[in-house]
């Protein structure tokens, strides 16, 4: 890990559970740099989010200077200030054209694929699903949401597409991602692309974690013991193939901060 450094001001606002925003806080961490997390629930994510500079989602890293409103593009500034051997982008062109592509695929394939996969079970236990969105908020935040539960279970069911056939092709994308990180696996090798961390090994055991639960997770997720059975069974399962495996050791070796 690179030296520890202070950005006065620095601070990144994030959806606690997110994890996208997970991607974001390891490189952070793992570089050393000091920030502030906000977290919120949305709307104020949202609008906390544009305040910033940002589109309204989040991560959004903002600062004296500028403002970074996705997790790749924060992942870069940080890059901008670790040494060679620390960067999560390798500077040779063929293995950094390996790691952005993978990195733009895991985004694309697990993003949106595993929240579904996840409220959809969540969904399904009111008492469960508040509990998840309500911790690491401002109190007020979750007062709000209980208030409005049944309301906001309805409104997330529809935006994130919990139907059937949508978490069906969730499982698929997913599926198809994690045999692929197998088959590279296969030979032994410690990190996806290369001799050291990079931004495809981050992406993927970031997106990934909410099907493993890594124990030193720092996000505001529930152990294992406190998820709805169905998602328990799922992350048991993915746990003991060499993919679940690969985000274990990558949590437990590699995950700063």
């Amino acid at each position: 890990m690179g030296a520890r450094k202070t950005d006065a001001g620095t601070t990144l606002v994030t959806i606690p559970f997110s994890h996208f925003c997970e991607k974001a806080r390891w490189a952070l961490d793992r570089a050393g740099i000091e920030y502030r997390e906000e977290r919120h629930l949305p709307p104020v994510s949202v609008r906390r989010a544009r305040e910033a500079g940002g589109e309204g989602t989040v991560p959004v890293l903002f600062f004296d200077t500028a403002t970074r409103t996705d997790s790749k593009s924060i992942l870069k500034w940080v890059d901008e200030r670790q040494l060679e051997t620390q960067r999560l982008f390798p500077s040779q062109p063929a293995l950094l054209a390996d790691v952005e592509a993978f990195a733009d695929r895991v985004d694309r394939d697990l993003g949106a694929p595993v929240r579904r996969v996840v409220f959809s079970a969540y969904v399904a236990e009111p008492k469960a699903l508040t509990r998840l969105l309500t911790r690491a908020v401002p109190w007020l935040e979750g007062f709000v949401f209980r208030l409005n539960a049944s309301r906001a279970r309805r409104v997330l069911a529809e935006r994130m597409k919990l139907d059937t056939a949508s978490v069906a092709e969730a499982h698929r994308s997913i599926e198809a991602l994690f045999a692929d990180v197998e088959q590279l696996l296969a030979d032994g090798r410690r990190y996806l692309f290369g001799k050291q961390l990079s931004a495809a090994d981050v992406g993927f055991a970031s997106l990934a974690a909410p099907l493993v639960l890594p124990p030193n997770h720092p996000g505001a997720m529930d152990q294992l013991e406190e998820v709805p059975a169905p998602l328990r069974t799922l992350v048991e399962s993915t746990r003991r193939r060499p993919a679940g495996e690969f985000v274990l050791r990558l949590y437990r070796d590699d995950r700063a901060g």
